[in-house]
């Protein structure tokens, strides 16, 4: 069957401040035949339209510097723009803010958590191959759902069957289909961490899985029992931030200081450069002695531990004083990993990957307020 797209290289801009979305439909959209421009604001979008005219853009709503329908506007009101398809694809789904984006003339508007990625892509090719006047009539807004108040947006029910086909994918497609699920899954809840402060655990959170996704979806061959748990230890905090008894959403991240311990060298100073965040300070050792002085005399949030067998060292490190409240990561080598069944307490498996252990310092070094 001949591609209707083939006659003329046809270019999609894609407008989404969400780093797994743009993963995921770049590849989805160049699999197709399209060329793929992302860029991840609005002000950044105004830019590129000004000196370039793509095909089609796909544009999110809720976004920084400057959202989704001052851009429709922008391309509505441009003479040189007006007839250029625009398919909105966002979570935002408030009757006011849809019938303000339909008052903008959208071609398409298309609910992420509800439309596969597949049909998403069909859309667009469908657009590109049909040309759609602007004189033809807007079509009524679909029907929405009420806005739902940030605590009742909890985790999709379907989650768990989602994580059940990922740890069963044997193949790099079949992980990246069953990711995507789980993505969409955490849509809602996902979208109401990006509207909090910048500073916020919310905010946090969501960024450092999103980077998680992000590095999985790219390079399937990566996820391994170390990396799943840390999906599993991010979903089951997004569940506990949007549950009835969760704290508020908008609290602070708080300033943490991890003690790292490694005899390696590379390694000590790899970690170094993954561990330095905006919330977080690392002080490295080189071994396991100045560790335990330092942990007798100091106040860590969390300890990072190069130590393989562990028991011994784990051992010495809960008889200091406030061993009882201080987190623990463990690092492990892969053939040896096994996730760990007690509170404060995780492993990351060898070779460390940046979001693994990212994910894991995050959540072991933040400790959840009440509301």
């Amino acid at each position: 069957m001949t591609n209707p797209l083939d006659a003329k290289k046809r270019c999609v801009l894609l407008v989404d401040d969400d780093p797994f979305i743009i993963a995921v439909y770049t590849a989805k959209l160049k699999k197709a035949g399209l060329e793929v421009d992302p860029v991840s604001d609005g002000a950044e979008a105004l830019r590129y339209l000004e000196t370039l005219r793509p095909d089609l853009v796909i544009l999110d709503l809720n976004m920084p510097k400057l959202n989704g329908i001052e851009v429709l506007k922008f391309i509505r009101n441009n003479p040189s723009l007006q007839a250029l398809p625009v398919l909105v694809l966002t979570n935002v789904c408030s009757d006011s803010i849809m019938q303000e984006t339909w008052q903008s003339r959208p071609t398409r508007y298309l609910i992420k958590r509800e439309t596969p990625p597949n049909v998403v892509v069909d859309e667009v090719v469908q657009l590109l191959s049909t040309p759609s006047p602007m004189s033809a009539p807007t079509p009524p807004p679909p029907p929405v759902a009420q806005d739902l108040p940030a605590e009742t947006c909890a985790v999709d029910d379907r989650i768990t069957v989602f994580l059940g086909e990922l740890r069963s994918a044997k193949t790099a497609e079949d992980i990246r289909e069953a990711l995507v699920k789980v993505r969409e899954a955490l849509s809602a809840p996902s979208q109401v961490c990006r509207q909090q402060p910048a500073d916020s655990m919310a905010r946090h959170l969501d960024e450092t899985m999103a980077t998680l996704f992000e590095e999985i979806y790219a390079q399937p061959e990566v996820l391994n029992a170390s990396l799943f748990r840390s999906l599993e230890m991010g979903i089951e905090r997004l569940r506990g931030m949007f549950s009835e008894r969760g704290p508020a959403l908008g609290a602070a991240v708080k300033a943490a200081i991890a003690l790292v311990a490694s005899e390696d060298d590379g390694l000590r100073q790899s970690l170094a450069r993954m561990l330095r965040r905006p919330f977080l300070r690392p002080i490295c050792v080189g071994d396991i002695g100045t560790a335990l002085h330092l942990l007798r005399e100091n106040d860590f949030d969390v300890l990072v531990l190069d130590a393989y067998p562990e028991d011994d060292y784990i051992a010495r490190v809960r008889t200091l004083p406030g061993a009882d409240r201080r987190p623990v990561i463990v690092l492990t080598p892969l053939q040896h990993y096994r996730a760990a069944q007690k509170p404060g307490f995780e492993r990351v498996a060898k070779p460390i990957n940046a979001a693994d252990i990212a994910v894991k310092l995050f959540l072991l070094s933040q400790s959840l307020p009440t509301s």
